[in-house]
């Protein structure tokens, strides 16, 4: 006879430890989260980004500049030695 009662251990789910709510409420955040980014991703992608820049507050404009910004500087860093010479990337 089975005594398999509904657990998914053969899944790798061996988690007996309930969550308290404060946890569970975390979690249900952080993957909510998680699918408004996605989403966000998707309508920049549908719309263009321009379109989508478009109709954000001014605050929230302003820290995605920032953010781009300082993403963009480190990457033309990254892309020169000390001496300012171009670094070669071998593809």
């Amino acid at each position: 006879m089975n005594d398999n009662r509904g657990t998914n251990e053969c899944f790798g789910d061996e988690d007996d430890i309930p969550m308290d709510g404060f946890q569970q409420q975390k979690e249900l955040e952080e993957a909510h989260q998680h699918f408004l980014i996605r989403d966000f991703g998707e309508l920049v992608l549908e719309l263009g980004p321009n379109a989508v820049i478009n109709q954000m507050d001014e605050e929230v404009k302003s820290e995605l500049l920032l953010a781009f910004n300082f993403m963009y500087k480190q990457l033309v860093k990254d892309s020169f030695d000390e001496h300012g010479n171009p670094i070669r990337r071998i593809k």
